[in-house]
């Protein structure tokens, strides 16, 4: 189980090691996180939609770190990429104004189901270090308790 104070607080400490930054861009991205991207033109939505500013942006980060989660964490995340991705391309009522609330809901199914929850503790750390700058966002906040709160039981 998740116990959040000390994941916190090793958070902290951890902060000191860096990621690599995200180099893909839609243009040039030809992994399965490009269905974000392609979504995200066939929707005709701005460059500033959750499609490329988070969904893309996120999953390439959690690919282009994969390499320091250990494999019981990799087959986890890979569960829960494919499960967003697979969620997000069977909406069929999809908009660039109901995209983020549709698939910021679709991570609680996705994270649980997936075994969010088992993680071991460093990669939990690392993918709290990725995500780090969305804890501040209070649009993502309630996601983020959900989950950790089922993860607590």
């Amino acid at each position: 189980m998740i116990d959040i104070v000390k994941i916190l607080i090793l958070l902290i400490l951890f902060s000191f090691t860096t990621f690599a930054a995200n180099k893909a861009s839609c243009e040039t991205d030809s992994s399965e996180c490009s269905i974000y991207c392609q979504l995200n033109d066939d929707l005709k939505c701005s460059l500033n939609n959750y499609l490329t500013k988070f969904g893309h942006k996120y999953c390439r980060q959690f690919l282009d770190n994969n390499h320091r989660f250990s494999v019981r964490g990799q087959l986890i995340l890979s569960k829960i990429r494919s499960c967003l991705i697979r969620t997000l391309k069977s909406q069929e009522t999809v908009t660039c104004g109901n995209v983020e609330s549709f698939a910021m809901e679709s991570h609680y199914t996705c994270y649980i189901e997936s075994g969010f929850c088992d993680l071991p503790k460093p990669d939990a750390l690392d993918v709290m270090w990725i995500i780090r700058t969305q804890f501040f966002n209070k649009k993502m906040q309630p996601y983020f308790e959900r989950v950790l709160r089922a993860c607590r039981r």
